[in-house]
């Protein structure tokens, strides 16, 4: 299903629960606040709601801040194996670099980006680094080798171990507990607070309601599309560019 269908979705189900509630809450409760109460309970209400929106967006910016540098991380992933390759094609009897190249990026997709999804990184694709690695290591030996070639794949091989470790560090969830209590509490009591103080005609609220709700669903739903960048919902990174690179890599 498409993601906006799905945030729509998520939304107006979210929307009319929270709306219904309202209702029900308000007739259940049936309170009476004159001005001065009305107008101390609207001050604090009022703080705690910034606090929650601020609360919020400093969440939502930190995880798309995540997301954009998990894929900053990829790319360079990529960019350091295709760089590796091309220059390990210049050398002769280069076959047990490129094979340990393709090795890697067909595990890469085959095995390490589904239990990505899951939570945690393939052993199996772990031992093909460390084939390139040692490939690469005692190809840059060689006599015949060139020293400026060598030393340019030693750079790649490092950038591209460093990503992949870096990739590998996304895989937890980036939403701390206690941010999360803290938007719950906030949220909690913003919601609460604007039950109480709701007055006005039925189909009035209704729409306020609906509209509240509305707005902080879409809010938690970008929060837990953007948790996890490799989860493989909501937003997600694809290995496109590693199978792209795997095509071209042409396994001796």
């Amino acid at each position: 299903m498409n993601e906006v269908v799905k945030c729509i979705l998520f939304s107006i189900g979210i929307s009319l629960i929270f709306t219904l509630v309202s209702q029900f809450l308000r007739v259940f409760l049936k309170h009476e606040l004159n001005e001065e109460q009305r107008g101390f309970l609207s001050s604090i209400i009022g703080f705690v709601s910034t606090l929650f929106a601020f609360v919020l967006g400093f969440l939502i910016v930190n995880l798309w801040t995540t997301y954009n540098g998990a894929e900053s991380i990829v790319q360079k992933e990529v960019n350091s194996l295709r760089g590796i390759y091309r220059l390990v094609s210049e050398l002769p009897d280069s076959e047990k670099v490129v094979q340990s190249i393709h090795s890697y990026l067909e595990s890469l997709s085959h095995d390490e980006w589904p239990a990505m999804q899951q939570g945690h990184f393939s052993p199996k694709t772990d031992a093909f680094k460390d084939q390139l690695w040692h490939a690469c290591i005692q190809k840059t030996l060689l006599p015949s080798s060139s020293p400026i070639i060598s030393g340019k794949i030693l750079d790649s091989l490092m950038e591209f171990n460093n990503a992949r470790r870096e990739r590998i560090a996304l895989l937890e969830s980036e939403l701390h507990p206690l941010l999360v209590t803290a938007l719950m509490i906030t949220g909690g009591l913003t919601w609460i607070g604007f039950v109480i103080l709701g007055s006005g005609r039925r189909r009035f609220l209704f729409f306020t309601d609906f509209v509240f709700s509305a707005c902080i669903a879409i809010n938690i739903y970008l929060l837990l599309a953007l948790d996890k960048p490799f989860s493989g919902k909501g937003f997600t990174i694809s290995d496109s560019e590693f199978v792209e690179l795997a095509e071209r890599v042409k396994a001796p």
